[in-house]
């Protein structure tokens, strides 16, 4: 669903993830990988819900992963540590 491009980006930041310190990786990921996120919540909101389940956990396990948080860490934790919004609040904040 979201193509090669974002995939290859991801692993990228994976692969560098031990020689870059959490805040540039923090913004290398919100300037290469959020957007591609936020432009496929943007055409899949009024579509189908599960695919937009899908892209939120693919958001969280690229933020979970990149920024080495362990697994039992819950989605809202993760999106509260690092003091950003779902994609869905972010839609919604978008449309208004």
């Amino acid at each position: 669903m979201l193509g090669k491009k974002v995939y290859a980006k991801i692993g990228a930041l994976r692969r560098i993830k031990h020689l870059v310190l959490a805040d540039p990786m923090l913004l290398l990921y919100r300037n290469f990988v959020l957007p591609y996120f936020e432009y496929c919540n943007s055409l899949l909101m009024a579509l189908v819900k599960t695919l937009n389940k899908e892209l939120e956990d693919a958001n969280y396990y690229c933020l979970r992963t990149i920024m080495s948080i362990r697994k039992s860490t819950d989605c809202e934790s993760v999106f509260r540590m690092l003091d950003m919004n779902t994609l869905i609040h972010e839609y919604i904040v978008q449309a208004m």
